[in-house]
């Protein structure tokens, strides 16, 4: 995960724990004025206030601890996605790279086999040419003869 984002769930984490200490606020001062009759309950109520202020402080950090690690887990399977990307990239380009070797090499030896087909080819028109100039002197001999 980028910053940007780190930055944007730590925002919110943030206003959402501002808002929950305002509305704590909030029903501690209306708490206070309720009770502003006694001291007694006048610190009662303070020391509940701090207390929850102390737990929402807590539920905030555990809330944003457990917000940066799913960031860093994501960000982590990032970056082992990124690198079995690269790993395959390599792969292919390898294996494109082999693959053009032995199209390189079959292109090399159906030359050489085109080449003695040719060959061959020609070697047996001159056989033919042999075997009928054969076949022509033994007729001339047979008819002198």
């Amino acid at each position: 995960m980028s910053d940007r984002t780190k930055i944007i769930l730590a925002m919110v984490f943030g206003v959402l724990g501002l808002a929950i200490g305002i509305f704590a606020t909030v029903v501690a001062v209306n708490a206070r004025d309720a009770a502003n009759s006694g001291e007694a309950v006048t610190e009662q109520v303070r020391s509940e206030f701090t207390a929850s202020q102390a737990a929402q402080d807590a539920k905030e950090q555990a809330s944003l601890s457990k917000a940066e690690k799913f960031v860093n887990s994501l960000s982590k399977q990032e970056g082992r996605l990124a690198r079995k990307l690269r790993r395959t990239d390599r792969r292919l380009r390898s294996l494109e790279t082999g693959v053009t070797a032995i199209e390189a090499d079959q292109a090399d030896e159906f030359d050489r086999v085109n080449r003695r087909i040719s060959r061959t080819n020609q070697q047996v028109a001159n056989l033919k040419r042999q075997v009928s100039n054969l076949r022509q002197e033994v007729e001339i001999l047979g008819a002198g003869g």
